[in-house]
């Protein structure tokens, strides 16, 4: 059928657009056991139920686990005992081999470090690695390449108020043997040690949060040359951060919380700063921001709260909860307020994460108070692309479907899970890599020959575990009409055909104008939506027959449209 133009109502199109982008979340909170102070949390499915779990750490001796039901409902707190002393931090892995995550987590003045091996059925068997300093903060990766995870780990040397790192390489079985170097951190203050490849070498690296923040990279074998401070701007200590991709150059970005009292009359100093790297590890500062109304800030995470692709920051600041949406070019908005927290973990502040608990796709935040966790479910958005539940490291890969027909450049969607953080997905077309980022979603167009094709999604965690997915297609071409209008080049009018039905086409916009986005109608309802001026999509239709449209949107709110019968047996 002949394509139709008409004109959308402008003023419409106008009023419906958001005058500022707002994150939204439903709060539940769940109380601690009795006696018990939460303190420190992280996320991850320990029991591979596909349900993420919170685990904390306690003022006792012990750690605390909320393990999840489903929905992003937690039950009630679990208590993992008979630690060496109360643990100041926690960290998850597999270190025996046997595709369960056990827990390692630091015993500070006991001085020992804690490892529980995962036996199933939520029940751990401990080991002790006695240290001759106090250990703090601790990270997991695998830093020699030898494909077991080790622990890097911070100390406080009490004789001297030093501070210093220890790598502890790991042998595979749950044990683990101390490497010779010490790396030495120019400060007293020592808080949090993170891990990511920030050079793109293929070797995870060190950033360790105090004041100043310091960069530690890999030289291949597990050992580490200092290679960058950095300092917050307007002086005071970096408390917490945070690694991400900013600006889509898929280089490790840092977001850093500066949070230091600076006496009587002077207050704290406080920033929430961005550090964009240059691809090869060497960081510059991007911007400083302040929160909105608050003395201080601190525990600052990212996650992509209103769901566009860009890495938010996510912060506590004087007990509410405070955010700065991604801009994507390493600058974030200005800082806005979600709403208050539940009373302050220990009198001073809220440990926050971000995690999916719920499996959806998006990020969603915990809060840590005196004696219970807050959960916030984010309702910021409806997803698009859901990924598949926590059990196992995996993908959905919503676009493209096995068999598909699309045209020479075509959208892929896809969406990860795991049992911890997904780190980056790829994208192999024909075995060769042409696509990533640093996200567990991937939203972005390839274009290739004619013909037909493989694309291999593959999925990698924080960990360094791998998982792909494959789906096979044929490439088509698709020409746009040579005037305005809409062409659908499969299926063919009057056809008849297999669902899932492949929908490809094209469209060409009146003199002056551009077309900003296409839309698949079937039956008169919405079901596909792309930016640009072409569509390739597959949708699963009854048996039966359908009526499909095509509309293509014009910049200048002009409208084309295109219309077929197809029967789909």
């Amino acid at each position: 059928m002949a394509s139709r133009r008409f004109l959308l109502g402008v003023l419409v199109l106008v009023v419906s657009l958001p005058l500022a982008a707002q994150v939204s979340f439903n709060s539940t909170t769940y109380s601690a056991p009795a006696n018990t102070s939460p303190g420190y949390t992280i996320s991850a499915d320990i029991d591979r139920d596909g349900n993420p779990d919170v685990i904390s750490t306690d003022g006792n001796p012990q750690l605390l686990v909320w393990y999840g039901t489903g929905a992003g409902k937690f039950g009630s707190a679990e208590i993992i005992g008979n630690l060496d002393g109360p643990p100041g931090d926690i960290a998850v892995g597999d270190f025996n081999g046997d595709g369960k995550l056990d827990i390692v987590t630091t015993t500070g003045q006991s001085q020992a470090i804690d490892v529980l091996i995962n036996d199933g059925n939520r029940s751990f068997s401990k080991s002790s690695i006695s240290t001759a300093d106090w250990p703090s903060n601790i990270a997991v990766a695998d830093f020699n390449h030898d494909g077991k995870l080790d622990l890097a780990v911070s100390f406080y040397k009490l004789a001297t108020a030093t501070n210093y790192i220890q790598i502890y390489f790991g042998n595979g079985d749950g044990t683990f043997t101390a490497g010779s170097q010490t790396l030495q951190l120019p400060y007293e203050q020592a808080y949090y040690v993170f891990t990511r490849d920030l050079n793109k070498d293929g070797k995870v690296d060190l950033l360790d949060v105090g004041s100043p923040a310091t960069i530690f990279l890999n030289n291949g074998d597990g050992t580490f040359t200092a290679s960058q401070t950095l300092t917050p701007p307007g002086g005071g200590t970096y408390t917490y951060g945070a690694i991400g991709d900013f600006n889509g150059d898929t280089a490790p970005d840092l977001f850093l919380t500066n949070n230091q009292f600076c006496g009587e009359g002077c207050g704290w100093i406080m920033s929430l700063d961005s550090w964009v790297n240059d691809g090869t590890g060497h960081f510059t500062l991007k911007q400083s921001l302040q929160p909105v109304n608050a003395s201080s800030v601190n525990s600052g995470v990212l996650g992509d709260l209103n769901y566009d692709g860009k890495l938010d920051m996510v912060f506590w600041a004087d007990n509410t909860l405070e955010y700065a949406l991604g801009k994507g070019t390493g600058s974030f908005n200005p800082a806005q307020q979600w709403g208050p927290l539940n009373a302050p973990y220990g009198g001073y502040y809220n440990p926050i994460l971000a995690h999916d608990l719920n499996n959806n796709g998006l990020s969603d935040v915990v809060s840590t108070d005196a004696d219970s966790i807050q959960v916030l479910l984010n309702t910021t958005a409806k997803p698009d692309c859901v990924p598949p539940n926590s059990s196992s490291i995996g993908a959905t890969v919503c676009s493209l479907v096995s068999g598909q027909k699309v045209n020479s450049t075509f959208p892929v969607r896809a969406a990860a899970n795991g049992p911890v953080d997904i780190w980056r997905m790829e994208e192999w077309l024909d075995g060769k890599k042409v696509y990533q980022a640093l996200s567990n979603q991937l939203r972005n167009n390839l274009t290739t020959t004619v013909g037909s094709h493989t694309l291999t999604i593959s999925t990698v965690d924080v960990l360094n575990n791998v998982a792909k997915k494959t789906v096979s297609f044929t490439a088509i071409s698709c020409t746009a009409p040579a005037s305005a209008g809409v062409r659908i080049c499969i299926p063919a009018s009057g056809s008849t055909d297999s669902s899932p039905v492949s929908v490809v086409a094209a469209s060409s916009p009146a003199s002056g104008t551009s077309i900003v986005s296409v839309r698949l109608y079937v039956d008169s309802v919405a079901k596909y939506t792309t930016s640009g001026s072409r569509m390739s999509t597959s949708v699963s239709l009854s048996a039966g027959t359908h009526h499909l449209s095509v509309v293509a949107y014009e910049k200048n709110g002009g409208a084309l449209k295109t219309s077929e019968t197809i029967t789909v047996h």
